[in-house]
């Protein structure tokens, strides 16, 4: 058994993916073996018990959130400063450290990636980073002199740690192109294999609807989405499932523009556990991202897994990033990106289709076995273990 520290400086639950990928990661974590004190902000009035329910997971006695003091202003007045949660995950941290309850510690934030390895003597534990972008290539920071201390915290962060952990391979390769650094292991996301209510039915009926799950950032191609959908037969439905109150108004407007209100339902953020349900009315789901470094190569979006697991045959924006876990015509249709009239013909295609939608559907549950949250926990395992006292660091193969 791996005793592991995580911290994470967020409140849960909170409506961004990355949410769902710390829960899930330490929850088979700690279902794989290892102990896992996951150290984060839970928000006023709910339990640990609350928030496994809501990522829909179970209780786990290996894994234990223990809340840390955090200071969030949410309202019209929106404010936050993270020293306080700096203070108290530190104080846990000394704490556990003085008991020798820890092994190693698990870290995902840069912030707190660049607190913990410059206390590392003092600590002195295996660091692993678990990075998910370059964020000195990708920060909308724009004065040089934030920007130049943002990229070398970066650069001390994969130059000490005692691992790094790579979501996508484009991402390590940029990490070893920009920093020079090897020791990088490439675990993408996953998802939950599990049986959705209904979603059998879905190979056997013709294809009407389709649907979007995820943030509406402008990065996401929802609006490329929207206006692909005047390609489309009038009966098109499209479920778009999750974003913000301020983005959906801003799309509410571009539906109505194209009157197009009601082929588009909004169903807005709803918990996690709920979203398999919303997804088993869709014939054919949508990835529609622009092209940008962030999507093109460093993202690994659970919504691809979570597709795939829930047998939805997926039309893509053909990136790098997506062909890493998706084929054109073998797993699923992919399409040239930002380009509304392709992707409905790419929808259009499926619709039409229903062996086809049949085939990739069932070749993307199959190809998704080895992208589960288990097999993600075995595989950081496996790392955290070479890293440990007495275990052999190797580079990643």
């Amino acid at each position: 058994m791996i005793r592991i520290f995580y911290p994470v400086n967020e409140v849960f639950p909170m409506d961004k993916a990355r949410s769902i990928q710390i829960m899930n990661t330490a929850y088979a974590l700690a279902e794989n073996g290892n102990q896992v004190i996951l150290a984060v902000g839970i928000a006023k009035g709910w339990t640990q018990a609350q928030l496994i329910q809501h990522y829909g997971i179970k209780d786990h006695p290996n894994l234990k959130i223990e809340p840390i003091s955090t200071f969030r202003l949410r309202g019209k007045i929106r404010f936050s400063w993270n020293g306080v949660y700096y203070l108290f995950f530190l104080i846990k941290l000394f704490e556990l450290l003085r008991h020798k309850k820890i092994d190693i510690i698990f870290v995902r934030h840069i912030k707190i990636a660049n607190i913990l390895l410059k206390m590392q003597k003092l600590i002195n534990l295996p660091i692993v980073f678990e990075t998910h972008e370059i964020f000195g290539l990708t920060s909308v920071i724009k004065k040089e002199k934030r920007l130049n201390k943002l990229q070398r915290i970066e650069e001390y962060i994969y130059k000490h740690a005692s691992a790094l952990i790579s979501i996508s391979s484009g991402l390590k390769k940029g990490i070893e192109e920009k920093f020079g650094v090897q020791n990088i292991h490439v675990i993408p996301d996953a998802a939950k294999i599990e049986v959705i209510p209904g979603s059998s039915a879905r190979e056997n009926r013709p294809g009407k609807t389709i649907c979007y799950v995820g943030q509406l950032y402008s990065n996401r191609g929802v609006d490329v989405l929207i206006e692909a959908l005047t390609f489309l037969d009038k009966q098109t439905m499209l479920y778009i499932i999750g974003g913000s109150p301020s983005c959906i108004g801003k799309y509410k407007i571009s539906v109505q523009n194209l009157g197009i209100e009601k082929q588009v339902k909004f169903c807005g953020w709803v918990p996690h556990c709920e979203v398999s349900n919303l997804m088993s009315v869709a014939d054919v789901a949508i990835i529609p991202y622009t092209n940008n470094l962030i999507t093109s190569q460093y993202t690994s979006p659970l919504k691809a897994f979570e597709y795939m697991a829930a047998k939805v045959p997926i039309v893509a924006s053909d990136l790098p990033s997506l062909r890493e876990i998706l084929t054109h015509k073998v797993n699923a249709i992919l399409v040239p990106p930002e380009n509304p009239a392709a992707l409905a013909s790419g929808i259009r295609e499926l619709l039409s289709d229903q062996n086809l939608r049949n085939r990739l559907s069932r070749q993307a549950f199959s190809d998704v076995q080895q992208y589960t949250w288990d097999e993600r926990a075995k595989n950081i395992t496996r790392v955290l273990k070479e890293v440990l006292p007495g275990g052999l660091v190797k580079s990643a193969s």
